[in-house]
């Protein structure tokens, strides 16, 4: 099933101190992404390094990005893209945007021009988005088996802080638990290929509607023109006789 608001779903996962509610959510996000953007999601493969093209069916590229996903750059990435309907503000002078109208460069702020971006994984100074940052905490967490705090030095404190408790007892359930993170990343791709094709199957079907509606169209088009002739033949019937 297609999560109707990711937004709402997501914080209700959180608020819920589900984090692999949390990530499914991330998760079905992502697979319609692939089918409604394809060339976003083959873009954020080759920004982090990973070969793919566009002539890749859906459930390799879904591949892919799983067995890559202890990349950090794709994470990052990966966050970025399922929040990108949402509002940034600039640091700088809280001018406020969405995250998909900020063209190439969605983080830098087209009023002041300061680089609401400047997070490298090696400065903790920084001012990516906090959704940004919870959506990779949240990734980081469930595909990869660490108990860093990478997160928390890459990122900042913010998303640490906004998630902590969740992501504490998560760690502690992943202990005890025997799902491994082998196991949470095979869940992930499920999560990716149903979604994905749950929204092939809604494209699909909106195409029928949009070639019937057409059809329908052309077929009154036809009729129409037939009576507008008919009704021109009776006419110059009628005036010869006369």
């Amino acid at each position: 099933m297609l999560v109707s608001d990711f937004n709402t779903d997501f914080k209700e996962y959180l608020s819920d101190e589900d984090i692999i509610g949390a990530n499914d959510a991330i998760m079905r996000k992502l697979g319609e992404i692939l089918v409604n953007k394809k060339k976003e999601f083959i873009d954020l493969l080759n920004e982090s390094g990973i070969e793919a093209d566009i002539s890749m069916p859906n459930n390799q590229l879904i591949e892919l990005f799983i067995d890559n996903c202890d990349n950090k750059f794709l994470l990052l990435g990966a966050s970025l893209l399922v929040n990108l309907e949402n509002k940034i503000n600039c640091k700088s002078c809280n001018w406020s945007w969405n995250l998909n109208d900020g063209g190439n460069y969605p983080l830098t702020c087209h009023k002041c021009g300061n680089d609401n971006s400047k997070s490298s994984f090696d400065n903790s100074e920084n001012t990516l988005d906090d959704n940004v940052k919870i959506a990779y905490v949240v990734m980081n967490e469930n595909f990869n088996d660490n108990d860093s705090d990478e997160y928390s030095n890459a990122l900042g404190a913010i998303a640490a802080g906004l998630i902590g408790k969740g992501i504490k007892k998560f760690k502690k359930n992943k202990r005890q638990s025997k799902d491994s993170s082998s196991d949470l990343k095979l869940r992930a791709e499920l999560k990716m290929q149903n979604a994905a094709i749950a929204q092939q199957k809604i494209l699909i079907e909106k195409q029928k509607q949009e070639i019937a509606e057409s059809k329908k169209i052309k077929n009154i088009i036809l009729i129409s023109s037939g009576s507008l002739l008919l009704l021109g033949l009776v006419g110059l019937i009628v005036y010869r006789n006369k």
